[in-house]
């Protein structure tokens, strides 16, 4: 699983009960599946929080990690990813 810590570091977020991550105007905000909306972080402007989402991503979901859950993989597709040195993160659905 992956938290958030939030800004004000008064709470933590569980990144499965969001839908959505993006920025809009100075804050990076968080769409979660109740429908509810959630400022993760406020920044003097557009361009910090920009920039501080961009690492965030990167620090997150590096685009060489792959997370798969619930999923019937074929072996030979999991093979062929460890073979380019993909993280695998596979969690089971019990």
């Amino acid at each position: 699983m992956i938290y958030i810590v939030m800004q004000n570091r008064n709470s933590i977020l569980n990144v499965d009960n969001v839908v959505q991550i993006y920025t809009e105007d100075s804050c990076i905000m968080a769409r979660l599946f109740d429908g509810n909306m959630l400022c993760l972080g406020s920044y003097k402007d557009h361009e910090r929080a920009k920039d501080v989402f961009s690492k965030m991503l990167k620090e997150c979901f590096p685009p060489d990690v792959v997370v798969f859950k619930n999923m019937d993989i074929p072996e030979e597709v999991i093979g062929q990813m460890q073979k380019r040195a993909t993280d695998l993160h596979m969690q089971n659905a019990g």
